[in-house]
């Protein structure tokens, strides 16, 4: 038997991997700036919490100093529940406006004037 002389085609790696590998490469440069600008922040933020430092002077430990005075604060607990308001009210803007916009594109007699009187006054 005689063997036939084509050529036999090599898979390369990146051919056998290209659908695997191809969504990361595209997701590689917005995690890398996600995660300087954004991952990076938040854990230098957490490690400068536990310091006394005005950003001029040099830094003092303090620990867990700085959270306890914050709980002793009356204006944190005044801002934090100003804060879970917006985060309520922020969540339900969606919700609201599509029922809003469902209840004004149904077909109602006396729709139309019902809009054009609250939209003149």
């Amino acid at each position: 038997m005689e063997l036939n002389n084509s050529k036999v085609k090599r898979i390369t790696w990146w051919q056998k991997n290209q659908v695997k590998i191809s969504p990361w490469i595209f997701l590689a440069p917005g995690l890398i700036f996600f995660s300087i600008y954004v991952i990076a922040p938040i854990f230098v933020s957490i490690g400068i919490s536990f310091y006394q430092w005005d950003g001029l002077s040099p830094s003092i430990y303090v620990g867990l100093q700085n959270y306890i005075e914050l709980l002793d604060d009356e204006y944190f607990y005044i801002s934090l529940w100003n804060n879970l308001k917006w985060l309520i009210f922020f969540m339900l803007a969606v919700p609201i406006g599509l029922g809003l916009a469902i209840f004004l594109n149904q077909i109602v007699f006396g729709i139309r004037v019902y809009i054009h009187k609250l939209l003149i006054v």
